[in-house]
């Protein structure tokens, strides 16, 4: 279980978005990220999910997705206690932690790359990035997107939003458009959302844990 707060656990928090903290009769605790991107999983987050916890994972399927699945009451634990992770263990009500918005940049900078990782889309529209950010929100206090949103602003990264995503009263989204995008790319350490997409190499697992750990 990690002691302290890294840009690795950091990344790894964000990217949770794509997850869930979960648990079965009070015996099974269960902390697991879905992702269609089986490659991703294998060479990111398999690789930081060892660092971490110490446990090399293998990927299975999970119906239309894969998933990397950790059985750790600890890890379970950590999160849901230091992390605010609500006790409904509903993902729809969990805030960005105080304690990512008491954090270092360097270490805001990582949770925002995980967690746009996870919820992010990257597009050109009239030949200028646009980066959309997205989370359903259904909890009490401050909306994920706008804590996002607040910490991009020590970046001088501005955004719009956020909005509500077409019918769905659950759902929203942020965006940044030209020069916030662009400058979004040079100061978030995005692994899987870049623009262009990272060569494969890019994705090793030296190259990852020498750049957050």
């Amino acid at each position: 279980v990690p002691s302290f707060l890294t840009p690795g656990f950091a990344y790894f928090l964000g990217f949770l978005r794509d997850g869930t903290v979960t648990k079965h009769k009070e015996a099974i605790h269960d902390v697991v990220i879905y992702q269609k991107d089986k490659e991703f999983l294998e060479k990111v987050i398999v690789p930081l999910g060892e660092f971490l916890f110490g446990k090399k994972l293998k990927i299975r399927p999970s119906g239309a997705d894969f998933a990397w699945r950790l059985h750790s009451k600890s890890v379970f634990k950590l999160i849901t206690s230091k992390f605010d992770y609500p006790k409904s263990l509903r993902q729809i009500e969990w805030p960005v932690p105080k304690i990512i918005l008491d954090a270092p940049s360097e270490i805001q900078k990582w949770y925002i790359a995980g967690f746009v990782d996870a919820e992010g889309s990257v597009c050109i529209e009239h030949g200028k990035p646009v980066i959309y950010i997205y989370q359903s929100w259904r909890g009490v206090g401050t909306h994920p997107l706008e804590s996002i949103k607040q910490m991009l602003r020590k970046f001088t990264i501005y955004s719009h939003g956020p909005y509500l995503c077409k019918s769905d009263k659950q759902a929203f989204r942020i965006e940044m458009e030209d020069r916030s995008a662009r400058l979004f790319f040079e100061l978030i350490p995005t692994i899987k959302k870049r623009l262009p997409c990272p060569p494969p190499e890019e994705l090793e697992t030296k190259w990852l844990l020498s750049g957050m750990v």
